[in-house]
């Protein structure tokens, strides 16, 4: 049997902390030590005395343990990021969702994956790696390559999208060999939204062929054809015109979804939600020349899509959600970048004690930035970001949160953390339940 009893994680403490609705921790007398009593020192020493290290990219069997023990039977587990376009991201995140698969967590909801781009994406996961879908000419990999990986024009000239489609691409796959290891009777991985679609557009597809199983209902194949552009008319029609289809879905005028099975209600609700928000985030984002207002709307709509995905899953459904740590803040106050209230919030509402948190925090090294002058961007060690000081305790760890100890109270004070090559402030006592460290960062892979 392996003692993992000198992580100092009080599971009872950890459970009513993430048990408690948001509104109800923000009304709770805060009985935490001034963060500035802790010195650095005493900090650094709790965090190398409670840290779970681990080889990079390997589960051992302390770290199981301690995963095992800390998230219970919580059925909904944040995977936050600091940044998308590192290698060690997705090493990470391999290693941590075949563990859980392991245990039953076999829904992936993804940022970055809207309605559409979500399906295509579980198609591949679930076909078999010998299966010849892969190949130049199939028809499902040529949806795959073009809706998702995006191998078009732009993709095959730019340094940035080609690395990040050769990522994107080995990550989907290395989930694949995952569920040809893990698909039994608690079933496959399936993949979920946690985004609009980046492409705009692309759930025209889905509505089109989920309708295509109801050819005799012309008023939905009506509808349907609606749903897609006229012509080049402007962004703003097309979306006027989609709003007016969400209402008369929503209103279930003249029993216009009659036939669909509810499923299919939901999905098709769901699709031209997704359609909608991911043309008013380009359109919105195109008018204003920078990204405020459109990432604004971008929340609550993030939030719907993943509503509407849980809420066709069983009620025991086990699940994991990989996103920005901003997005799955709990406290979307509380950080900087974070809307609010953020996903992360409104999923912890909604779910009250059923989430466990994780988010993930570098210190150096180098990564792919598409929104700075230089695509290629370095990432010293700074002393004004807590990273500074977990680096002092190992190269890769994850370190439980809440365990009462004195020297975690340095973090019950808002901290700059990693942030792309950028930082976030945040106070991290109220926001996760551990934290995974590691030190360097290497920028994705070119193809």
């Amino acid at each position: 049997m392996i003692n993992v009893t000198r992580v100092p994680c009080n599971s009872m403490r950890a459970s009513r902390t993430v048990g408690i609705g948001v509104a109800m921790i923000a009304a709770l007398p805060h009985t935490w030590a001034a963060a500035d009593d802790v010195s650095e020192e005493e900090f650094v020493a709790w965090v190398q005395e409670s840290a779970v290290p681990f080889e990079k990219w390997k589960m051992n069997a302390a770290l199981a343990a301690w995963l095992d023990e800390a998230i219970g039977e919580r059925r909904i587990v944040f995977l936050g990021e600091p940044g998308h376009f590192f290698q060690e991201k997705y090493d990470v995140q391999l290693m941590l969702i075949e563990h859980l698969a392991q245990r039953g967590y076999r829904h992936l909801f993804i940022e970055g994956l809207g309605a559409s781009m979500a399906e295509i994406v579980d198609e591949h996961v679930r076909t078999s790696p010998d299966e010849d879908s892969r190949e130049a000419g199939s028809e499902r990999y040529e949806r795959y390559r073009t809706r998702v990986l995006g191998h078009d024009a732009e993709s095959e000239t730019r340094e940035f999208s080609r690395r990040l489609s050769a990522a994107q691409r080995a990550f989907v796959d290395a989930l694949q060999a995952i569920n040809s290891r893990v698909a039994d009777a608690a079933g496959p991985l399936t993949i979920h939204p946690l985004d609009v679609d980046m492409k705009p557009g692309g759930c025209v597809l889905s509505i089109t062929a989920l309708l295509e199983s109801y050819p005799d209902e012309v008023e939905l194949q009506v509808l349907g054809a609606a749903c897609d552009r006229e012509g080049e008319e402007p962004f703003g029609t097309w979306i006027g015109r989609l709003e007016s289809i969400q209402d008369r879905l929503k209103a279930h005028e003249g029993g216009l979804l009659d036939a669909l099975t509810a499923p299919d209600r939901a999905r098709l609700l769901q699709c031209v939600d997704c359609l909608v928000e991911s043309l008013a985030f380009v359109d919105t984002r195109a008018a204003d020349g920078k990204m405020d207002r459109a990432l604004v709307r971008r929340e609550p709509a993030m939030y719907r899509q993943v509503e509407a995905a849980l809420s066709r899953l069983p009620a025991d459904a086990r699940v994991i959600m990989m996103a920005h740590n901003n997005h799955l803040s709990r406290v979307g106050a509380d950080t900087m970048r974070a809307r609010q209230p953020s996903v992360g919030e409104m999923i912890e509402t909604a779910h009250p004690g059923e989430v466990f948190s994780m988010w993930m925090l570098h210190d150096h090294g180098q990564l792919l930035n598409p929104m700075a002058p230089e695509l290629l961007e370095e990432l010293a060690s700074s002393p004004e970001r807590v990273e500074s000081l977990l680096v002092r305790a190992g190269e890769a760890f994850v370190l439980p949160l809440h365990s009462g100890s004195v020297g975690e109270r340095y973090l019950d004070e808002k901290r700059r953390l990693s942030y792309f090559s950028w930082y976030e402030t945040a106070t991290l006592t109220r926001q996760t339940d551990a934290l995974i460290f590691i030190d360097a960062i290497t920028p994705l892979s070119p193809p």
